[in-house]
């Protein structure tokens, strides 16, 4: 859904996504990795947790996200 939302709207939220969660959710870290102000970082996990109606202060909902975007990553790459 997510990647699809991101085609139809020009976003960027798989790219934030996966830099949060590669941050260890730390909004700065993220921020900083993606030449990004803070401000819309927190926008767009806001966005993210919204489209997905998920929490991402819970751990399983990360690990799920963060393997999802592996496998997704992996059939991109074969």
């Amino acid at each position: 859904m997510l990647i699809r939302y991101d085609a139809d709207n020009h976003t960027q939220l798989v790219e934030t996504l996966s830099l949060y969660l590669q941050n260890n959710c730390n909004i700065l870290h993220t921020a900083d990795a993606a030449y990004t102000h803070r401000n819309t970082i927190k926008y767009r996990i806001t966005r993210i947790e919204e489209l997905l109606r998920v929490d991402l202060q819970d751990a399983s909902v990360r690990l799920n996200l963060h393997l999802a975007l592996y496998l997704h990553q992996f059939i991109l790459t074969t």
